[in-house]
């Protein structure tokens, strides 16, 4: 098969699936994104840059359809579930009190 001939057997080609949506399948899609950024730390702020900033253009899409005031209940809510310690660096100072690894 050459390269750039589609292969409809192949397993490994890439489809697009339509996927029923009753109204909530954007609002899912914000709260499962929200999710993963609160759990690496992110807080409400820094999520919600990444549905303004049209660079990102699926969660900007999203903003603009479901609008800025449902998307930020819904960082909000997913931020306070997830609202424990935040990611920190610690940068020793004196490094005359830190033992080698053996």
């Amino acid at each position: 098969m050459p390269y750039e001939e589609a292969d409809a057997s192949d397993p490994m080609a890439r489809r697009a699936v339509p996927l029923p949506d009753d109204g909530t399948l954007r609002r899912d899609m914000v709260a499962g994104i929200a999710d993963e950024y609160a759990r690496e730390g992110f807080d409400g702020e820094r999520i919600m840059q990444l549905f303004s900033d049209p660079f990102y253009a699926m969660t900007h899409a999203i903003w603009l359809e479901e609008g800025d005031e449902v998307v930020r209940s819904i960082v909000q809510q997913t931020v306070q579930k997830w609202g424990g310690p935040k990611l920190e660096q610690t940068v020793a100072t004196d490094t005359n009190d830190i033992e080698p690894r053996e």
